[in-house]
């Protein structure tokens, strides 16, 4: 669980966060691409200016998720 972690400006580059407990992770401008989040907990993250380029998030509630000037290509 990452509940309430910060690691701003990380890279997490195909790492498999798969229905881990990511509530409030604090990961602005982080690096996830190719990252899996399938069936994760974000509620309340913040990824603002994160790189979600090619992230798997297929049955993610992104409900409340700071996603400002992030990459969601």
């Amino acid at each position: 669980t990452l509940d309430g972690a910060v690691a701003r400006e990380s890279n997490f580059d195909e790492v498999l966060f798969a229905g881990a407990n990511l509530r409030n992770f604090d990961a602005a401008g982080c690096s996830f691409q190719r990252a899996d989040f399938r069936g994760a907990s974000l509620l309340g993250a913040n990824l603002a200016g994160a790189d979600l380029t090619g992230a798997r998030l297929d049955g993610v509630d992104l409900s409340g998720v700071n996603l400002r000037q992030a990459l969601l290509n």
